[in-house]
Formats: C-alpha cells, sequence, structure tokens
C-alpha cells in the first residue's frame, strides 16, 4: 500500500518478506517497463533497438509480477481488517490511493501522454499547450483523420485495481462463516502439494476459458480475464495471511516451485519463439502455451513467497527505506522513463549502452523526487503519505517478543 508503510498488524509485528516481495515486484515493474522500450511489441515510445530476444527476457516476469503485488496487498488487508470496520479501512484506503491516482492522471501521466502524440502522431507544440488545451481543456486530439483520447490511466492502472478489490472483498468478508469455511478448505487442500496442484489448476482454467473472450486489456470494465486472476491472488492474500500450514507449504515447496517457474518460463519461451507467427492456429499449441504460462504464473509466486519467507523474514535499514519510497517510485518511474528514451532515441546509441543510461536515469529520478516529496507535507497525499511524516520514515514498529504476523505489508 502507499505511504510505504506498513500499518502495523494486529499483533503488533511486521512481515518483512513481504516488504521485500513488494519491493521487488516493483523494482522488476519497472525493469520490465524499460525491457518494454526494446521489445518487437509496440510501446508508448517509438525505438529503432527492438529485439525478440527481449521479449523472451519478459517473459520471466510478466504472467507473475503482479499477482505477487495484489497477493501482498490482500495479505495488508486481512492485518488492517482485524483491527479496523471495514467502513473505516476502506475510508483510509480511498483516501491513500485516490489522491495518487487523480493526481497521477492530470500531472504524472500527461508527460507520457505528450511524448506519444509527438512520437507517433506529429503533434508540433510545447508540453504547456498540450497539457493545457489538449490534455485538459479537450482531452482529445485530431489527427490523420482520426480523434484519439488523451486522458489515460497507463500504468496506474493498478491504483484503481486495487481500490476496486479492496472495496469488494471487504464486503465479501462480512459474511465471517464463508470465509472461515473457505479458509478451512483452502488450508486442507493447499497445506501440501496441493499448494502448487491447485492454484495451477485455477489459472490454466481462467487462461484457457477467459483469456481467448476478453485478452489483456488493463481497462476496468472490461479486463475480466485479468480481474479473475489478480482478484483471486488478492483473495489468496487475505484469507491465507496468518495461515501457517499454507505458508509452511510455500517454504516447503519452494525448490520444485521455483524449477517448475522456469521450465513453464523456458517452454513459454520456446514456443513463442518458434511458433510466434502462428500462435491462434493450433488448439494444441495454444493449450500447451497456456500450461507452460499457468505453470509459471503460479509457480513463480509460491516460490517467491517460500523462498521470502525462509531468507528474507527479518529487518534492515535498506527495507525500511525501499518499503517508504516504492509506492512514489512506482508513481513517477514511467513518466521519467519515457521522458529519457524520447530524448535518447534521436542518438542512436548502442543499444546496451542506451539501455543502461534509461535505467540508471530513471532510478535517479525516482529517488531524488521522493527525497524531495517526502520533505514536502502539501506533496505527500499525492504519493501515498500522509501528510505528516512519523517520528520516524517510514513508520516502522516490531513488539519484541512476538512472532511477526504474516501480511503486515502492502502494495
Amino acid at each position: 500500500m502507499p505511504d510505504g508503510a506498513t500499518e502495523e498488524a494486529a499483533d503488533g509485528g511486521r512481515c518483512h518478506d513481504l516488504d521485500w516481495l513488494r519491493v521487488f515486484a516493483f523494482g522488476l515493474l519497472i525493469l520490465y517497463h524499460a525491457g518494454l522500450n526494446y521489445s518487437t511489441d509496440a510501446w508508448l515510445v517509438a525505438n529503432t533497438h527492438d529485439s525478440r530476444v527481449v521479449d523472451m527476457l519478459l517473459l520471466a516476469t510478466h504472467p507473475w509480477r503482479m499477482c505477487i503485488l495484489f497477493l501482498v496487498s490482500g495479505a495488508a488487508t486481512a492485518c488492517m481488517s482485524a483491527t479496523r470496520h471495514p467502513a473505516r479501512l476502506l475510508g483510509e484506503r480511498t483516501m491513500r490511493l485516490m489522491p495518487p491516482f487523480f493526481f497521477g492522471v492530470l500531472v504524472v501521466v500527461p508527460p507520457q501522454v505528450y511524448y506519444v502524440v509527438r512520437g507517433h502522431l506529429g503533434l508540433d507544440v510545447d508540453f504547456w499547450t498540450f497539457w493545457t488545451e489538449h490534455y485538459l481543456t479537450a482531452h482529445t486530439l485530431t489527427a490523420g483523420g482520426r480523434t484519439y483520447l488523451l486522458v489515460n490511466v497507463l500504468h496506474l492502472w493498478f491504483i484503481g485495481y486495487l481500490w476496486l478489490y479492496t472495496a469488494v472483498l471487504l464486503v465479501l468478508a462480512q459474511a465471517r462463516w464463508i470465509r472461515s469455511a473457505i479458509r478451512a478448505f483452502g488450508e486442507r487442500h493447499l497445506a501440501g502439494p496441493g499448494i502448487l496442484m491447485w492454484p495451477v489448476l485455477f489459472f490454466f482454467l481462467t487462461r484457457h476459458l477467459a483469456f481467448p473472450v476478453f485478452g489483456e486489456q488493463t481497462g476496468l470494465s472490461r479486463d475480466w480475464y485479468n480481474h479473475l486472476d489478480f482478484f483471486a491472488s488478492f483473495a489468496f492474500g487475505f484469507l491465507f495471511a496468518r495461515s501457517a500450514p499454507v505458508w509452511g507449504a510455500c517454504v516447503a515447496y519452494r525448490h520444485l516451485a521455483l524449477a517448475l517457474a522456469l521450465l513453464g518460463w523456458v517452454a513459454l519461451a520456446a514456443l513463442s519463439w518458434q511458433y510466434g507467427a502462428d500462435l491462434g492456429t493450433s488448439d494444441l499449441l495454444d493449450v500447451t502455451l497456456r500450461i507452460a504460462h499457468s505453470i509459471e504464473r503460479w509457480c513463480a509466486v509460491a516460490a517467491a513467497l517460500g523462498f521470502a519467507r525462509r531468507h528474507l523474514d527479518r529487518d534492515c535499514r535498506a527495507i525500511r527505506y525501499l518499503t517508504g519510497g516504492i509506492f512514489t517510485y512506482y508513481v513517477l518511474h514511467q513518466t521519467f522513463m519515457v521522458s529519457v528514451a524520447h530524448h535518447l532515441a534521436p542518438l542512436a546509441m548502442p543499444a546496451a549502452l542506451e539501455a543502461a543510461i534509461l535505467i540508471v536515469a530513471t532510478l535517479a529520478s525516482c529517488a531524488l523526487s521522493y527525497e524531495f516529496i517526502r520533505r514536502m507535507p502539501l506533496l505527500r497525499p499525492f504519493f501515498g503519505m500522509k501528510l505528516r511524516p512519523a517520528a520516524s520514515e517510514p513508520a516502522f514498529r516490531v513488539r519484541r517478543g512476538l512472532a511477526p504476523a504474516v501480511g503486515s505489508a502492502s502494495a
């Protein structure tokens, strides 16, 4: 969740492994967006360094990184709901999520759209004119006989989805007997090899039945395939945040999960490389790809949960700082990345050098911006932080003598 910080769990502790996973997943997201600049798929900035090898590397994280973020968010929501009335909790989430969302759409996203229309539509005006006369006023742009809608959430779709899932789950969770029954049923079937088998089956069914119909659209009202997978991940974190059998199974089967995730990625990449032009023309090939995708999607999540719980459930200064700043990095990174990529493109640098400059410049811009924003009370709410910082920021408290509660981290 925003503020980087975590609300303290009901028992006064927190789970540092989920903090690390949250930072790790957002870090992968930033690298993934950098990779899109060199993918053969169309992206926001036109680039001549497109590579199918990059496409295959992107498949190593694309199926699962958002599932981890939603799962960790669900675990955080479970811990916060233990000490708050649902209406209060939803109000708090609204005040943390909606200011960054609307500020992002009105201020952070427009530079990205500006460079898109300059690069792809040939619009030759300064940014101020574009922002005031096209983006904020007309909301559309006509070029080449077509009218384009300019206002867009772009990478901030995650915030809208997270708020919606929180609202829906808080309502559904009021039927406590159903919640308890689902948790008990899940613990019976997930406390063992079922931790890998049943989620993979679920993700295969959604991939096989929903994906061909809806695809991946990241539009709130039409993205039904992703809603199924992402809401399921969020609900998993919410329901099993404190489940020792489920987390114990993730730890016990982490090596197998990692091996299966790597196997799924290799199969997905090999088939996509060999039969890319023929995808969608063979039922057998499509089913095989969906199986590989489903295996990678869940087994990578289970492996990450297991290894993090086993090796990263400890406090350190680095995770305190990163937990505080990573949401600001998320909000700002794509705008910096698109701006830098737009200005690097005409220089015709070697791809490796350009990519290194792009990533370093983006991270440096995010770091400097966070250091400035967290010291400005009026800006803090627009990046998911409280108006006034706690005595020690990010707020971080562990009551000695108590085992950390699962799920006190958030995304």
